[in-house]
């Protein structure tokens, strides 16, 4: 991060240091043109506020480096890996294979999320439901023998599983496991957990839920009609 950062304020520096030496080469004297370009520097400044917030934003990117090249984040819609950090503008490389532009203000101006900041271990919760008339005990064993087979899932912090509501007909569960982002996609370990919580459902005789359906019959009024009457 720091040797970006560097990189990144020698390349800009460079080029307006070369900028600078090549008027002066030039034969051009800023003295007496100080008055005019104030006055188009205020103009510009109206004109390019977004483009100066993100000139900021860049700037503050490369000095408190919250977000670093190869972390995974999500912003807004958007979730990748970052591939580059401008002065402007930062570039998320999404998973299905784009280059993704995002405005260095959006990451000050919204919340994101940095999987990776610290570590690149983060736990992914879901939500399991089964009927009332099963054991609970029995639903837990199963779910943490699934866990426990599943070879992205991280010994360490354990997985676990916990009953959080019991409702007229539904027991529903949560399910907690920790897997390393950076070498499995969160999506991927979460569709494999799901199918092996499934199997595994299905070989222990443990049949889908079923909501309670609410019927309601209403008692309409009609006139008295006598189906057999006919109009001549």
């Amino acid at each position: 991060g720091i040797r970006n950062s560097l990189s990144v304020f020698t390349q800009y520096a460079v080029i307006l240091i070369g900028a600078l030496i090549t008027l002066r080469v030039l034969g051009l004297d800023f003295s007496g043109m100080s008055m005019v370009i104030g006055g188009l520097a205020v103009g510009m400044g109206f004109g390019l506020r977004d483009f100066a917030s993100n000139i900021v934003g860049g700037l503050m990117l490369l000095i408190e480096r919250p977000v670093r090249e190869g972390d995974l984040i999500t912003l807004g819609g958007y979730e990748g890996k970052v591939a580059h950090i401008g002065i402007r503008s930062m570039r998320v490389s999404s998973w299905d294979n784009m280059e993704v532009l995002i405005p260095n203000a959006e990451t000050f101006n919204k919340p994101f999320t940095n999987w990776t900041h610290q570590d690149s271990i983060v736990r992914t919760v879901i939500p399991i439901k089964v009927s009332r008339a099963d054991d609970p005990l029995m639903i837990q064993q199963l779910i943490l023998d699934v866990l426990a087979i599943i070879p992205e899932i991280e010994g360490d912090p354990a997985p676990q599983v916990f009953l959080k509501q019991i409702d007229d007909a539904l027991i529903e569960f949560e399910v907690r496991y920790f897997i390393n982002v950076q070498t499995h996609t969160r999506f991927e370990v979460r569709s494999n957990v799901l199918f092996a919580i499934t199997a595994q459902f299905q070989a222990a005789g443990v049949k889908p839920p079923i909501p309670p359906i609410s019927i309601q019959i209403q008692d309409n009024k009609h006139d008295n009609i006598n189906p057999f009457s006919t109009n001549e």
